[in-house]
């Protein structure tokens, strides 16, 4: 865990991978946003060649911020997940 000395700093989290979960299924968004209540939930494409959205991007970074996006990928049935965090000031 990294730990920073500076109030003035805000520390955010990007959780992502592969959860085996639908999030086209509307108990999986039920389920994770109670789980986590103060994260946004990035991933808005199917991710997986099965029309299926089983790859998660969870944040708590402002929306505005980050982006998201599926790419296709040779070596597996998921779709490529980049994440791109604008450089705020």
């Amino acid at each position: 865990m990294i730990v920073c000395d500076d109030p003035t700093v805000e520390i955010h989290a990007v959780i992502g991978g592969d959860f085996n979960f639908d999030w086209n299924d509307h108990s999986v968004q039920t389920m994770m946003s109670a789980l986590l209540p103060s994260y946004s939930q990035l991933v808005k494409d199917v991710t997986t060649d099965y029309s299926s959205t089983l790859d998660h991007v969870y944040t708590t970074l402002p929306v505005d911020v980050v982006e998201c996006f599926t790419t296709e990928c040779y070596f597996t049935d998921h779709k490529l997940l980049t994440v791109c965090i604008s450089n705020v000031s």
